[in-house]
């Protein structure tokens, strides 16, 4: 059986998509960035049950790791089939009183974050015609006063992923 990846699996919809796939029999590599209690707490309960899943510590931020990430799920659980991103941090403030790096910082994770996954799982689900499920937010569509770079974030993730849907992921290699 194929293996599915889910970034930001430790807490919230990223945790319940994690027990769902794992209790449905599949292998299951999820990410997390900061909170290894919670990673590790959810692999435990699985793991009580009668199911497996298994915690990476990986910065979505870093096209590197996110590959090395990619690799190391491939050799651990086989190949992905499923990818379900969304993860999602808030630095919430004031428009005008936001700093550059809370901007930076919510961007970096919530949109380029989800380009870097898509990037570094898209080839191999083309050849094996997996799927790439982004999970973003109503934020994106309707805006919240004070998350003007959360709402932003989920925006170009709902761009990114109909752009990304409309053939634009024919012609793609594994280079």
């Amino acid at each position: 059986m194929s293996s599915t990846l889910i970034t930001g699996g430790s807490r919230g919809i990223g945790r319940a998509l994690v027990e769902e796939f794992a209790r449905a029999g599949h292998p299951v590599g999820f990410t997390f960035n900061q909170n290894h209690e919670a990673a590790d707490d959810l692999v435990a309960i699985l793991a009580e049950e009668g199911f497996a899943a298994r915690a990476y510590a990986c910065d979505v931020r870093d096209f590197e790791a996110v590959q090395a990430l990619v690799g190391q799920v491939e050799q651990d659980l086989g190949s992905n089939q499923d990818a379900d991103q969304q993860r999602g941090v808030r630095n919430d403030g004031a428009f005008f009183r936001m700093s550059a790096e809370a901007w930076k910082d919510v961007l970096d994770t919530n949109l380029t974050g989800v380009f870097h996954c898509c990037r570094a799982v898209g080839p191999g689900m083309i050849r094996r015609g997996g799927t790439v499920l982004n999970i973003t937010s109503a934020a994106g569509i309707v805006g919240i006063p004070g998350q003007v770079n959360y709402c932003a974030a989920k925006a170009g993730v709902i761009g990114l992923t109909k752009a990304r849907s409309q053939r634009s992921w024919r012609g793609w290699t594994s280079g």
